[in-house]
């Protein structure tokens, strides 16, 4: 997601020197890249058979962000919806993977 946060890099490109942004990425800045491929992903899965009936058992609606969110029998949890075959969901899970894997290690190491 860093590598595709180049929004930045395009804006700072238009602004004067003195109000480019500068030093590491922040949290939002991340999370809006994140929200930007989520919406990728579901328009171009959108049209597909399996779409429409994960649509149904899922129960999936748009919310604010105009992304599709699975409403189940949990109340205020609503996660983002992410087709199984798409490339995203397997590195996304890939990385909360990873992330387990470091906090068990640093754990483990104190």
């Amino acid at each position: 997601m860093r590598i595709t946060t180049w929004r930045r890099f395009l804006n700072n490109c238009k602004q004067r020197k003195s109000v480019r942004l500068v030093g590491p990425l922040t949290t939002i800045e991340t999370d809006k890249e994140v929200r930007w491929w989520i919406e990728r992903v579901q328009e171009n899965s959108s049209g597909t058979e399996k779409f429409e009936e994960d649509k149904l058992t899922l129960n999936l609606q748009k919310n604010s962000d105009r992304l599709y969110e699975c409403r189940g029998r949990i109340q205020g949890n609503y996660p983002n919806y992410l087709p199984p075959s798409a490339v995203l969901s397997e590195k996304l899970v890939q990385d909360a993977h990873m992330l387990t894997y470091m906090v068990e290690l640093v754990s483990q190491w104190r």
